[in-house]
């Protein structure tokens, strides 16, 4: 912004086209084309009360105009002097008794008619002609009150309103020389004239400005300067032929609505126009005062109907102009009771698999999500919801720094002071969306953000009312996302187009559409159409909210949250203008959200059609995806919304894409998503915060899958011999997989290399100046030394690259690999077995054949195994007699255990508490799962087909771990190897055995599992259908990674944590070092 600052050369005099003094007010202002002969303006509001329930279009300035004309007739003929404002403006339905306003305002010759025009309103509904009781708005109008438009008091005449005067333009002008104007923000649509030039219509609405781009230069001020013209001819004054503006705009943002006002035939004339925001260039302050009243007049054609209203801001977003919002706006309308609890109703509907079809079909399963963590009484969240959306409703606009204002207090004003536009950066909050990945079979991930639950309830709630009074301004050409259309009428329009000879076909994606869209174009876009509604403050915040993931919070700075239900009518707002552009070339579109085809004649046609589209999106800052777009024709066919195009057939082809859990990959990902923005951050050491997956259903929200027609085939139960299939490897990575674990060593033994465990799968292992770099496919980053590193363990499909393979052989830093359910597959290694060599599993060995070393260990897994055992059964013993009884028998155990002589006696005492537990789970579950006793091999009913796959993942983990830390697996100190049976896995798993009794017991007294989820195969014994085995799988790896309390040492961590601490702890004893082995006990 420059303007003329200098205290000497700002009141210089210049040239003026009307011969005005050059000084307004005694103030030293310079010369201009003058707006003095204009004034004073006065103004009113009125208010009324609607008698009848009644439906507007979504702009009411030609609804409102249509009534003062046939309220004054041809006293109104080509009357400057006399204009309207419609603040209600952009609420289309309003029910009887709403309140419904209206403001006036009149220049000097103008008040005579004002006077007789206020006379009539007040008389509403008499004094209408006849003829036009049809009109949307009059016959249904009962007058109520009438105040000052400047000063909010009462009226009592127009010569009693207070003027608007020279002295009023002054005191604004002091301000905006003090703080220029840096932006115009058009409140209403703008008819502005384009200058005459070759190859451009001259007649009809192909005469105005329409795209973004046009107004820059000194169009804008030609315009304003035309409008004064006017005004200064209407008032009897000399208007001079215009001289050079004063006013550039050097940057715009606006877009094209068409709407119509009719007359007293109900004819429609045009009444389109551009709504946006300029960024202006004031390069003589000879121009302000112009500029300034113009927010009183408005500019361009049509401007006594309402149209081309603005607002001066300054680079802090303060103003002059008063904000005149709606009697009641959308908030305080999605307020309503009746209308929270049908946005609650809404997301139940939707959590049930009842989706409505305008709504994404995504919706479905975030309503279901976000419906599962609904915990809050009915009756308390609506109210919640209800408040909040008041609060934010009532909220005040910020106000702008204090010393940026003039004195409100001086008593010569005559006007009152200047006011803070809203901003963005004040009003309501929003809180963090939620981050989710969503992986469907054939596509990408794609990042979700989603709403906490009495967000998404409330943004529902100001959706259903925002939803009524847009979608009539949305284009034809619009298919997705809208009441009373689908993909269905968008296949017969293009089957439509194809008969009417439109044979050739321009079919485009827009590149990365929601996570692309421009905050501030959107931003613009809502403050022109609702200039006033606090609802804009609100919506901005709820697009504008970071995201929630993995304890990282991600700012979002553009993009439409994917997940939020007010995203996809935002998504078409913007578009709209896109699609005005192509309409007004006479092309044919039909868009479905951000996909979209372009019939047409002929190639030549397409190839125009392809360079327009670029065009146009590029002035909304968005660009196609090459990839998916070209040109082609309806008799080779094409795919369209799950639909395949063949001349005039369409055979639609889509089918349910089925979530899946797959490896995420950098390359796959959205590039403008929150979840790249956080894959590109700079790299930091990764924690051990879950990824999380959109997850299934939860139970009861749903209707329970149908059973597979065949059920899967259940793996060898309890370890031995050759290790068992992996149980994990047909279910996902469970909700809390890990990506980078630093398993950590016991005190003593801190300064030893270190071992680190990759669980997320599609990691990428890479080395550079003897280090070692892990990154996720979410972007996070582990590094470490080479040298400082004992081993590393692979869980799940890795990536890792060769020099990285040799760089770790030349290290001694052995690889160990493990299925993704933890079953270990092998190690790359320079035959060193582990960081301490083949010298510890020599120590090993002769060690764990030693009673005096290995009987005690033994006792200490037997005795933490027994303590685990009398806690699951203690929580469930509290009213019942008989499992009292075995809990009582069980805690005597425990006493036997130091005195037992050698490890067959230990043995035994397992074996009878075992007996005395499995007792106890008969009592607790239910007579028809059929559980007696633990049987293993085939097991004979639900509950031991449930404890065998269990019990073999937690062996899988204990195997991994032990072979990473450099332990035999094979050599046990309690139980005895054979085969490739790892005994020493055994051993330590006892202490986890517990972690899946709790989770059989859990799923089956919930209902989550039932009988009729497994088969009984005489040869294989029981055995789980497939739905039921994903179910227990994904749960039972859950559990597995959850952070765990030990009650012997009081430390915290995962199952492999607890693993790795016993494994190293088993190691410092067989290195002779201090430290004592620990069995893993419930707190």
């Amino acid at each position: 912004m420059r303007t003329v600052s200098d205290g000497s050369t700002r009141h210089s005099a210049v040239a003026c086209r009307t011969g005005i003094p050059a000084r307004i007010s005694g103030k030293g202002y310079p010369a201009m084309n003058s707006p003095l002969p204009i004034l004073p303006i006065r103004g009113l509001h009125l208010t009324f009360t609607l008698t009848a329930p009644t439906r507007l279009r979504f702009f009411h300035q030609p609804l409102v105009g249509a009534l003062v004309r046939h309220l004054m007739g041809d006293a109104l003929a080509d009357e400057a002097r006399l204009w309207l404002e419609a603040p209600e403006s952009g609420r289309v339905p309003f029910a009887q008794g709403d309140s419904y306003r209206i403001t006036l305002w009149a220049c000097r010759g103008g008040e005579t008619l004002l006077e007789t025009l206020v006379e009539r309103l007040r008389r509403l509904p008499a004094g209408l002609p006849g003829a036009v009781h049809g009109l949307a708005l009059g016959a249904n109008l009962r007058f109520v009150s009438a105040a000052d438009a400047l000063t909010g008091g009462r009226y009592e005449g127009v010569a009693r309103l207070l003027p608007y005067d020279a002295a009023a333009l002054a005191r604004e002008l002091d301000f905006y020389l003090a703080h220029p104007p840096t932006t115009l923000r058009l409140l209403a649509p703008a008819r502005l004239l384009r200058p005459k030039q070759a190859g451009r219509p001259t007649k009809g609405e192909g005469r105005y400005v329409h795209d973004r781009g046009e107004l820059v230069g000194d169009l804008l001020g030609q315009r304003i300067d035309d409008t004064l013209g006017a005004l200064l001819s209407a008032v009897g004054a000399a208007a001079q032929p215009r001289g050079a503006s004063r006013v550039l705009v050097t940057e715009d943002d606006i877009g094209w609505f068409d709407t119509a006002y009719y007359d007293a035939d109900g004819d429609a004339n045009p009444m389109g126009g551009v709504i946006g925001r300029a960024t202006l260039d004031l390069i003589d302050a000879a121009a302000l005062p112009a500029l300034v009243l113009g927010q009183y007049v408005g500019i361009g054609q049509r401007r006594t109907f309402g149209w081309g209203r603005y607002r001066l801001e300054t680079a802090t977003g303060a103003g002059t102009r008063p904000p005149r919002r709606p009697s009641r706006g959308v908030l305080a309308r999605a307020a309503e009771p009746a209308n929270v609890e049908l946005a609650y109703r809404s997301i139940r509907a939707n959590a049930d698999g009842r989706a409505a079809p305008e709504l994404d079909p995504l919706d479905e399963d975030l309503s279901a999500l976000a419906w599962s963590e609904h915990t809050a009484p009915i009756d308390e969240l609506l109210d919640a919801v209800a408040q909040g959306l008041r609060a934010a409703a009532l909220a005040p606009p910020a106000p702008g720094p204090a010393d940026a204002l003039p004195d409100a207090a001086d008593p010569a004003a005559s006007a009152p002071p200047p006011h803070r536009a809203q901003a963005p950066a004040y009003g309501p909050r929003a809180e963090p969306l939620r981050g989710w990945i969503l992986q469907r079979e054939g596509k990408s991930a794609r990042p979700l953000a989603v709403p906490p639950f009495a967000e998404r309830v409330a943004q529902r709630a100001v959706l259903q009312v925002l939803r009524t009074d847009l979608d009539p301004l949305l284009s034809a050409a619009s298919f997705g996302y809208r009441r009373g259309l689908s993909r269905r009428d968008a296949r017969d329009r293009l089957q439509a187009l194809y008969r009417q000879g439109y044979e050739w076909v321009y079919e485009a994606d827009i590149d990365d559409f929601f996570d692309s869209v421009s905050h501030a174009r959107l931003d613009t876009r809502l403050r022109s159409l609702l200039p006033d509604d606090p609802v804009v403050d609100q919506l901005m915040a709820w697009v504008a909210a970071p995201v929630g993931f993995r304890g990282e919070q991600i700012e979002r700075p553009a993009g439409l949250p994917q997940g939020a239900p007010l995203s996809p009518l935002l998504a078409n707002l913007l578009l709209d203008d896109f699609d005005a552009d192509l309409e007004v070339m006479g092309f044919r579109l039909v868009r479905f959200a951000d996909d979209f085809v372009i019939a047409c004649r002929s190639r030549e046609e397409a190839e125009a059609a392809a360079a327009r589209v670029r065009q146009s999106l590029a002035e909304i800052d968005l660009s196609l995806n090459e990839d998916k777009s070209g040109i082609t024709r309806f008799d080779r066919g094409f795919r369209f919304l799950g639909y395949t195009f063949l001349r005039d057939l369409a055979v639609d082809v889509a089918k349910a894409a089925r979530q899946v859990d797959a490896p995420l990959r950098l390359d796959d990902l959205p590039p403008a998503s929150w979840l790249a923005r956080l894959a590109h951050r700079v790299p930091r050491v990764l924690d051990n915060a879950p990824i999380t997956y959109l997850p299934a259903v939860p139970a009861g929200n749903r209707a329970p899958p149908a059973p597979a027609a065949r059920p899967a085939a259940r793996p060898a139960a309890d370890p031995g011999g050759r290790p068992p299939p992996d149980p994990a490897a047909a279910t996902s990575p469970a909700p809390g997989a890990q990506p980078v674990q630093r398993l950590v060593a016991p005190e003593a033994m801190s300064d030893e290399p270190c071992t680190l465990l990759v669980a997320t799968e599609g990691s990428l292992l890479s080395t550079s100046n003897g280090r070692l770099h892990i990154a996720s496919p979410a972007g996070q980053t582990h590094e470490q030394p080479l040298a400082a590193i004992g081993a590393v363990l692979l869980i799940g499909r890795q990536r890792i690259t060769g020099p990285t393979l040799t760089a770790a052989l030349e290290a001694g830093v052995p690889i160990h690999f493990a299925s993704r359910g933890g079953r270990y597959q092998g190690v790359l290694s320079n035959q060193w077995p582990g960081p301490e060599g083949a010298a510890l599993w020599l120590r090993q060995r002769a060690s764990f054949i030693n009673p005096a070393f290995a009987l005690p260990l033994a006792r200490e897994v037997v005795s933490a195994r027994i303590h685990n055992q009398v806690e699951v059964l203690r929580q469930r013993a509290r009213t019942d007699a008989d499992l009292e009884l075995a809990l009582a028998s069980l805690r005597a155990l425990p006493q036997r255990v130091p005195g037992a002589a050698g490890l067959m006696e230990l043995n035994g005492i397992e074996g009878l508490a075992a007996a005395h537990f499995f007792q106890g789970i008969v009592r607790i579950l239910p007579p028809d799962f059929g559980f007696t006793n633990r049987r293993r091999r085939p097991p004979p009913d639900p509950f031991n087909a449930l404890l065998s796959l269990g019990y073999t993942l937690i062996y899988q983990r204990a195997d991994a771990v032990l072979r990473a830390a450099g332990l035999l697996p094979s050599q046990g100190f309690y139980h005895q190897g054979h085969g490739r049976h790892a005994a020493l896995a055994s051993d330590l798993m006892e202490c986890f055995r517990h972690l899946v009794e709790r989770q059989a017991l859990s799923m089956i007294n919930r209902g989550e599992l039932k009988p009729g989820d497994f088969l009984l195969d005489p040869q294989q014994g029981c055995r789980l259908s497939r739905p039921a085995l994903h179910s227990y799988l994904a749960a039972l790896s859950a559990r597995l990674i959850a952070p765990l309390d030990n009650a012997a040492d009081g430390s915290r961590g995962t199952l492999y944590d607890h693993l790795w601490r016993m494994a190293r702890t088993l190691i410092a004893q067989l290195n002779g070092r201090e430290g004592q082995f620990q069995a893993f006990r419930i707190k």
